[in-house]
Formats: structure tokens, C-alpha cells, sequence
């Protein structure tokens, strides 16, 4: 399928092949019939040592000397692409500006030409030649971790078991499941989807944990309209490999149309029936990739096989991430089968005039956008992933500051890197965020000095930040006023979190279901009363600078000297509350609020 998007960075492709091990280095022509290119195959150090000349191709060496030391069942196919780094990398990314597509990344990543133009449905936008550069460099992934995006993905009958294509299918609707009881329909043959992704390797000569891999990309882990048999103006056909699904408004209904095809007369087509869309799509690609050379995730992501058709245009998908984030989930899910000791082969591409420098990631661009929280109970993450620890659950247009906008995607979001109030900084997904208009009126969005609420309960505690293990700043009386700065900052330990400010200018925190908005009808005790004069009710009492024992002392007052009550109880501490007062003379001080009356 030409110019394909994977839609699913996150994917799982995973595909064993048993190689034969040869006992000299050799120069050999492709495999393939159409594959012209000149291959070195190095089994052994000395021969990765021997054959590959460092001032032609520099940075291979050492890296795959260490691979191999690593794991010596390994060998390394070399294929010598003939093409010019700079032609590569400018082919890629502007020879034809929808060829390599990024999606949730800015500035450096970006086209310089096309900017942050949308080639296709879910923000996919033009990748610039730093960003192609980067993932084209092969350098960059000679590591276990990432090298199997070059793995060759030929099939070998005694290396795959049904077993090990189930455990592909682990944790996707497909798992130990039969067709026929899926779908609900007799007339389809009555085995498993495992069975049948066996059957299709068997058939196409493509590794089935592959295949199985590439259905999980494709159509996710809870399935998709393009399996379902239910597409409207498409209803009974289905394409489990999204083939055909070019870029548009509705790549399904492109891929339908494609399944429900009855003059190509190969590949099975029309695909009526699952288990006929499972292998002709298998046969699909083998016959349209693998066949042709392009026999490994990283040649399917990047045309650069010379198998007599044009370079750059025969390419499986746009998605510029695609062999490295499903290289890494193949390497993953190997370590897990406990399957890294095979004898894999790996085919290693290289290009003429190669910088000495490796390729280095770009940069993305660093906002700070006011954005808020579209929904109830939205979760700050550490990392851009559902599965990351959180941090905090967000209400309902709490105002936050974006930071980076679509850093990543993962699990069906793209996520934005954000800043709270209080300084968290975490990660949201992207379409549970809206930019605040400038001329908002949410009490939440900004400081608000005319917001006076009142604390509803006894002893009330004001933090310093935004969690119950935060110091605390004072306790407050029921009925204390105080001015709310901010709405639903944080969600933590069973509380949302608004921002305050006490009467003496200190900032905090307190739990929202403590505060309620102060009507116009209030009592006096909710703002300043210049007309209520009380008197000290004892010898010797202190006026203290601040709310608290430890304050210093502007005067001490005899009793029955009458001073005006600006506020009441502001504050609890030392086991007394405390009333804000102004003396005869103008000061103003606190003083606790049994000394009153």
C-alpha cells in the first residue's frame, strides 16, 4: 500500500526467522529476483572488523562489533544502497512533502516549508530533514534495544508455533478466540484468529508473528470499523492489514473499497470473509514487500531497495517512527518470549558520503499556552503514556500551562506536557485541553481579587502546596474569609485544590469542598467592618503582628480599651483564633479572639 500511515506509533511487530549459519564472510546478490544491490554477510567479529572500512561508512564498526560480542548467534547482512546520504535524507523528507509524516511534535520536527500544514486525519504533518535525517540514521539504533527494525522477516516453518502467535494476540480481542464465535456467524470456518494468521504465513511465506504483529498495529487491541463487516456502504467486508487505506478524510472506507474489489482477480480478493481477508492480505505483502526486497521494517518505512522500480515511493507507511517504535516492541516482546538467542539475521543498510556525525533528535518547540481541562477527573501523568504513574486528577476547567504541545501518542491520545498552578509539571491527554480565550470569565483561569469565599468547617487547614502531606501554613475558622486565586489547581489525596489568599497577603492551599463563595448578603464578618468597636475583656492583652504567638508585638492593651474589628477569626493558632483589629492610633494587628467581646 503506497504511502500508508500507520496510525498506531505504539505497535507490537513481531517475527522470528531461524538463519543458517555460514562459515565465511561473503559477497552475495539479493535474495529477491529484482534486487540488484551488493550484500556482505558477517557472521564473526573479525569479519565486521575486516569488511567494513570506517572512513567509507563511519560508526558501524564498534557498534556492531559489541552487538555481536552480545549475542553471537546474531549475523549482519551489509547492503550497500549506492545512494548519497544527502539525496536520501532530501528525497524523504521534500521530494514529495506527504512522503514522511510526524504527528504531536513541533518546531524542529517540522517541515520548514509546509509548517504545521495537516497532510492527513490526527494532525500527521511534514517531517523536516533534521527529523528524517534522525530516524533514517541507522547508526542511531545499532543497538539491541532498536536493531530489529533491520530484522529480515522471512518465514521458517520450525521457528513459529501457535503459542507464540498467541501470546502476539495477548490482551487484544483476538486472543484464543474463534472467528466463527466472534463475528457470531456459522458460515465462517470455525478456528481461531491464530490458526488462521498460521495458515496465511504458511501460505505467503511471511513470518506469522509478523502478521500478527502488523493486524494488532493496524486495527488496535479492541478492533476497528475496518474488521468489524459492519462499514456502512461497505457492510460484510473486511481488511485486517488496512490495506489500501490510503491518506484521506476516511482511510477506512479506501481500505473497504479496496477489500470489497472483484476484478484484480489475486490475493483472494473480494474479502467476504475474515479468514480471507487474514491471508490475502498476508499474500498482499509478501507479494508486494517481501518479495520485492523490501524485507524489513526499516526498507518498508524507507524505499531505498534497488529492486528496478523508483526509490522513495514504494513505502508501507508515512508515519517517519514506525520501524523504530515497532523495532523496539519486536525487541520487547523477545526478551519476553526469551527468544534473543535465535540465529537472527539483520540487514544493515548503508549510504555513500555519510557524515562522521551522527544524526542528532530535534528539538521541539516550548510554549507557554493557557489551556483548561475539558472534562471531570482528567489524570496528570508522569510520562505521556495511561500506563504511567499519576500525579494528579484534574476537574473541570482547572487552568494549567501548556508547555509542549503533542510530545507524544500512546495508547489512542497524543499528550501535551503541562504545567499546574503549584508547579507539578506532568502530562495530559491533548483532547482533554482547550486554549483559554483571553477574554475569559472562569473564575478558575486567573486571580481573582473580588472572589471571596468562606472556610464551611472547624480548624480548616491551609497548606503549602496542594496535598495534605504539605506543611501548614495556619488553620482557619469556620466563617474565615479569605479571596480564592484560583479554582481546582490539583487533585490529591481525595481533595480538588484551590488557591488562596489570607487576609494578611499569604498564599495557599485548601481543599475546595471546604470553601464556599461569600454572598453580597453576608454577614460582617465577611469582609472589613470599620462601624464594629469591641473591647478587651482582659488585662495585659498583646497585639501581635501576625496571627500567632511567635509574632512580635505592636502593644499591649488594658482591658476594656476599645479597638475596631476589621475581621473574624482569620486564623487558628497556639489553640486560639484570632481577629484582625485596628487601634485608636491606626495600626493594624491581630489579636486572639477570646480577649473580645
Amino acid at each position: 500500500m503506497n504511502n500508508k500511515i500507520s496510525l498506531r506509533l505504539v505497535s507490537l511487530i513481531i517475527c522470528i526467522i531461524m538463519m543458517t549459519t555460514f562459515m565465511m564472510p561473503a559477497v552475495v546478490n539479493a535474495s529477491s529476483l529484482s534486487d540488484s544491490a551488493k550484500k556482505t554477510v558477517l557472521k564473526t567479529v573479525n569479519d565486521i572488523e575486516k569488511y567494513i572500512d570506517e572512513n567509507k561508512y563511519p560508526g558501524y564498526k564498534e557498534k556492531l562489533v559489541a552487538l555481536k560480542k552480545a549475542n553471537p548467534n546474531w549475523k549482519f547482512t551489509l547492503y550497500y544502497t549506492g545512494l548519497n546520504w544527502e539525496t536520501v535524507v532530501y528525497n524523504e523528507a521534500k521530494g514529495l512533502h506527504s512522503r514522511s509524516l510526524v504527528q504531536g511534535k513541533t518546531g524542529e520536527w517540522l517541515c520548514e516549508n509546509c509548517g504545521t500544514k495537516v497532510y492527513d486525519a490526527g494532525g500527521w504533518m511534514c517531517a523536516s530533514e533534521k527529523a528524517v535525517s534522525y530516524l533514517m540514521d541507522v547508526r542511531n539504533y545499532l543497538t539491541a534495544s532498536y536493531i530489529f527494525q533491520f530484522e529480515e522477516l522471512s518465514y521458517n516453518k520450525d521457528t513459529y508455533t501457535i503459542d507464540g502467535i498467541e501470546k502476539v494476540l495477548n490482551g487484544t480481542f483476538m486472543y484464543k478466540k474463534s472467528i466463527r464465535d466472534y463475528y457470531n456467524n456459522s458460515k465462517f470456518e470455525d478456528i481461531t484468529f491464530s490458526k488462521a494468521i498460521m495458515e496465511a504465513a504458511n501460505q505467503s511465506g511471511v513470518s506469522p508473528y509478523y502478521l500478527a504483529a502488523r493486524i494488532r498495529q493496524e486495527i488496535g487491541v479492541n478492533g476497528s470499523n475496518s474488521i468489524y463487516g459492519t462499514y456502512k456502504g461497505y457492510e460484510g467486508y473486511y481488511n485486517f492489514y488496512n490495506i489500501g487505506a490510503t491518506s484521506g478524510s476516511d482511510p477506512i472506507a479506501n481500505g473497504l473499497k479496496y477489500a470489497s474489489n472483484t476484478s484484480v482477480g489475486k490475493y483472494l480478493l473480494p474479502w467476504n470473509d475474515p479468514i480471507k481477508a487474514i491471508k490475502g492480505g498476508a499474500i498482499w505483502i509478501a507479494t508486494n514487500y517481501i518479495a520485492v526486497g523490501q524485507d524489513t521494517l526499516y526498507f518498508q518505512k524507507f524505499d531505498v531497495v534497488q529492486n528496478g522500480t523508483a526509490f522513495y515511493n514504494h513505502q508501507y507507511m508515512q508515519n517517519i517512527f514506525a520501524a523504530k517504535n515497532e523495532g523496539y516492541t519486536t525487541y520487547n516482546a523477545y526478551s519476553k518470549l526469551g527468544l534473543l538467542d535465535n540465529n537472527y539475521n539483520f540487514i544493515i543498510p548503508v549510504y555513500e558520503k555519510m557524515p562522521k556525525a551522527v544524526s542528532t533528535e530535534p528539538k521541539n518547540t516550548v510554549t507557554s499556552e493557557q489551556m483548561k481541562v475539558t472534562e471531570n477527573n482528567v489524570m496528570l501523568r508522569e510520562e505521556p503514556t495511561t500506563s504511567s504513574a499519576r500525579l494528579a486528577v484534574l476537574k473541570k476547567d482547572t487552568v494549567l500551562t501548556r508547555l509542549e504541545a503533542k510530545v507524544a501518542t500512546a495508547n489512542g491520545y497524543s499528550w501535551d506536557k503541562v504545567r499546574l498552578s503549584n508547579g507539578t509539571v506532568g502530562y495530559v491527554a491533548t483532547n482533554y485541553l482547550s486554549a483559554v480565550k483571553a477574554n475569559s470569565s472562569s473564575s478558575s483561569s486567573s486571580t481573582s481579587s473580588s472572589e471571596k469565599v468562606k472556610v464551611n468547617a472547624s480548624n480548616v487547614n491551609v497548606r503549602k502546596s496542594a496535598t495534605t502531606s504539605s506543611s501548614k501554613i495556619t488553620t482557619l475558622a469556620k466563617n474565615t474569609v479569605v479571596t480564592r486565586l484560583q479554582k481546582n489547581v490539583a487533585y490529591k489525596n481525595g481533595y480538588y485544590w484551590d488557591k488562596i489568599q489570607l487576609s494578611n497577603g499569604k498564599t495557599g492551599y485548601m481543599a475546595s469542598k471546604y470553601l464556599t463563595v461569600v454572598s453580597s448578603s453576608s454577614s460582617s464578618n465577611s469582609s472589613s467592618s470599620s462601624g464594629e468597636k469591641v473591647k478587651i475583656n482582659a488585662s495585659r492583652v498583646n497585639v501581635r503582628k501576625s496571627a500567632t504567638t511567635s509574632s512580635g508585638v505592636i502593644k499591649t492593651l488594658s482591658k476594656n480599651t476599645v479597638v475596631t474589628r476589621l475581621q473574624k477569626k482569620v486564623a487558628y493558632k497556639n489553640g486560639y483564633y484570632w481577629d484582625k483589629v485596628k487601634l485608636s492610633d491606626g495600626k493594624i494587628g491581630y489579636i486572639a479572639s477570646k480577649y473580645l467581646s
